[in-house]
C-alpha cells in the first residue's frame, strides 16, 4: 500500500507537471501568434490608405517690371510634383487675366481656352503628367494696354493634392508709359526696269497706348538706288538718312515718308530697302514693329542721257568754238545707240575728236555730227567719255 500511494503519488506530481509545460509551450506559441500579429498590424497603421502628389506652382515675371505699356509681359510659371515617390496625373490650370491686359500664349502650354479676350477674365489650360520630383517650366504671355500695376494669377486644383496650399500664386508687374510706334511700306514698286526712276512711301503710325511725344525715322538706301528726293528737314550721312519727328503723335496719327531716285544696276539684281522707327519717347513696348524691309526685282532696261556744253558763253566772230557731247547710260549695257548733232549755222565745223570712245563718228558731214555706239562694253551707271566739236 505504501508502495503504491508513493508510486500514485509520484505519477500525480509528474502529470500535473507536464499538463504545466504543455500549458506553457501553447501559451508561447499563442503569444507569438499574437506577437507577429501585432506587428503586422502596426505596419498597416504606419502605411496611407492611399499616394497623394504634391502639385505646386511658382509664378514669377523675371525682367519685366518698368516695361512700357503695350509690351507682352512673359512670366516663367514652373509647376512641380514635389512628391518624392508618387507621380502627378495630367491636370488643367487656370490663369486669372487683370483688366488693361490679354493673355495671347500658353507658353507652352496646351489646350488653353480663352486666349485673346480682354481682361478681366480667365484662361484655362491643359497641364500634362509630371513624374516625381519633377518640374516643367513654361513662359505664358500677357498682352498689356496700360501702364500701372497689373496681377497675373495661375491656379491648379486642390482636389487629390498633399499640400494644397501651394498651388495659387499671383504675381504683380507694374508698367510704365508707352507708345508704340509701327512702320510699314504703303507704296513702292515690286518690279523695275533698270535706271527706271522710282518712289517709295514709308508710313509710320502711332499705336499707342500713350500718345508720342517724337522719335527717329531712319531710312537706308541700298547700293544701286540714287536717292534724288527726301524729306524736308531730314539729314544724311552715306546712305542714312534720319527725319526727326517732334510730338505730339496722337494714337492713330500716321505720317509719310516718301523717298525718289533712280535704279543704277543692271537687270536681274535685287534691291533691299531698309526703314526703321528709333529713339521714341515714352519707350516702345512692341519691338517687332519697328523695322520693315521691302524688296524690287530689277528687270531690263536702261536709261541713256546725254550733256552738251560749249566753252564760251559768248564769242566773236571768227573765233573758235568748242562743243562737247558728253553720252552714257544708267542700266543696262546700251547698244546700237545713234547721236546726232546739228551745229548752228554760224558755224562751220572744222574737227570731231572721238579718240579712245566707243564710238565712230566718220559718218557726219558738214555741220551734221553723227556717231554710231559701237559698245557701252558694260552695265551699271556708265560715262561713254565726251566728244569734242571744234568749230
Amino acid at each position: 500500500m505504501a508502495t503504491g500511494g508513493l508510486w500514485d503519488k509520484a505519477t500525480s506530481v509528474f502529470s500535473r507537471r507536464k499538463t504545466k509545460a504543455a500549458e506553457t509551450r501553447k501559451s508561447s506559441r499563442i503569444e507569438g501568434r499574437f506577437t507577429a500579429l501585432g506587428a503586422f498590424a502596426l505596419s498597416v497603421v504606419a502605411a496611407p490608405a492611399f499616394a497623394l502628389p504634391d502639385w505646386s506652382v511658382s509664378l514669377t515675371d523675371p525682367g519685366q517690371d518698368g516695361r512700357p505699356a503695350g509690351a507682352t509681359i512673359v512670366y516663367q510659371l514652373d509647376i512641380s510634383n514635389a512628391s518624392l515617390t508618387d507621380p502627378a496625373g495630367a491636370n488643367t490650370i487656370t490663369f486669372s487675366v487683370d483688366t488693361g491686359t490679354t493673355m495671347i500664349s500658353g507658353g507652352g502650354l496646351d489646350n488653353c481656352v480663352g486666349l485673346g479676350v480682354d481682361g478681366p477674365t480667365t484662361v484655362t489650360c491643359a497641364v500634362p503628367a509630371i513624374d516625381p520630383d519633377t518640374t516643367i517650366q513654361f513662359l505664358p504671355e500677357v498682352l498689356s494696354s496700360s501702364s500701372g500695376t497689373t496681377t497675373f494669377g495661375a491656379s491648379i486644383p486642390t482636389t487629390g493634392d498633399a499640400i494644397p496650399g501651394n498651388n495659387s500664386p499671383t504675381q504683380p508687374t507694374t508698367l510704365v508709359a508707352g507708345a508704340d510706334i509701327g512702320v510699314t511700306v504703303t507704296a513702292g514698286p515690286a518690279t523695275a526696269a533698270a535706271g527706271e526712276n522710282v518712289t517709295y512711301t514709308f508710313t509710320a503710325e502711332s499705336f499707342g497706348p500713350d500718345p508720342s511725344a517724337g522719335f527717329d525715322f531712319v531710312f537706308v538706301a541700298p547700293p544701286g538706288l540714287e536717292v534724288s528726293s527726301a524729306p524736308s528737314g531730314c539729314t544724311v550721312s552715306g546712305s542714312e538718312y534720319t527725319c526727326a519727328v517732334p510730338g505730339t503723335v496722337n494714337i492713330g496719327d500716321m505720317i509719310d515718308f516718301d523717298f525718289s531716285g533712280q535704279i543704277t544696276v543692271a537687270s536681274g539684281s535685287n534691291l533691299t530697302l531698309q526703314a526703321s522707327v528709333e529713339n521714341g519717347s515714352p519707350g516702345d513696348g512692341q519691338a517687332d514693329n519697328n523695322v520693315v524691309t521691302f524688296d524690287t526685282s530689277v528687270t531690263a532696261g536702261s536709261d541713256v542721257f546725254i550733256e552738251k556744253s560749249a566753252s564760251e558763253g559768248t564769242v566773236l566772230v571768227g573765233e573758235e568754238i568748242t562743243f562737247t557731247l558728253s553720252p552714257g547710260y544708267i542700266g543696262d549695257e546700251a547698244t546700237g545707240l545713234e547721236i546726232s548733232d546739228i551745229v548752228p549755222g554760224a558755224y562751220s565745223v572744222t574737227d570731231i575728236d572721238d579718240t579712245g570712245l566707243p564710238f565712230d563718228c566718220s559718218a557726219s558731214v558738214g555741220n551734221s555730227v553723227q556717231c554710231e555706239l559701237a559698245s557701252g562694253g558694260s552695265s551699271g551707271e556708265v560715262s561713254l567719255g565726251t566728244i569734242t566739236i571744234t568749230a
